[in-house]
């Protein structure tokens, strides 16, 4: 069994400063994937665009809109892919959004880091047309959908 394993921005930046990463090499069957973004919480608290039925509540981001550009950009600069854990509507768009918003910038072709999308809960049909027009099929998309709870 190959293992690969992402990393949180902190983890990931430490590792790099002591140029111990080497992403994507199996190295004894585990190498480091790139890097974890954790953008909201558990199906229940996902970052949504209007609040859930069943919780009243929109949810909440885990990263600072600011924090969470300048990681992706740091990782895209460094050629890292990026596992992104999306829950809500609201957070998957802003993944989509910045990554779309690199991809036109022209310096980085995101399209072929096949980024991922974990979970993304509460996708909307328009993010995921958007996910495989903007990406070129290249933004893998982990879908689960919880329908008690819209």
């Amino acid at each position: 069994m190959d293992v690969v394993a992402y990393m949180s921005e902190k983890d990931i930046d430490e590792v790099v400063e002591r140029g111990e990463l080497i992403v994507g090499d199996l190295n004894h069957k585990f190498s480091i994937g790139g890097l974890k973004l954790i953008m909201d919480g558990a199906a229940e608290e996902g970052y949504m665009t209007k609040p859930l039925k069943c919780t009243g509540r929109c949810g909440s981001l885990y990263i600072q809109p600011e924090d969470f550009e300048a990681h992706v950009r740091k990782a895209i600069a460094r050629g890292h892919q990026i596992a992104f854990h999306i829950m809500g509507d609201a957070s998957g768009d802003m993944v989509l959004d910045i990554l779309e918003k690199i991809q036109n910038e022209g310096v980085y072709d995101v399209t072929k880091m096949r980024h991922i999308a974990i979970h993304f809960v509460y996708a909307r049909k328009r993010s995921v047309r958007k996910s495989g027009k903007t990406q070129h099929d290249s933004f893998f998309l982990l879908l689960c959908r919880i329908p008690h709870c819209r």
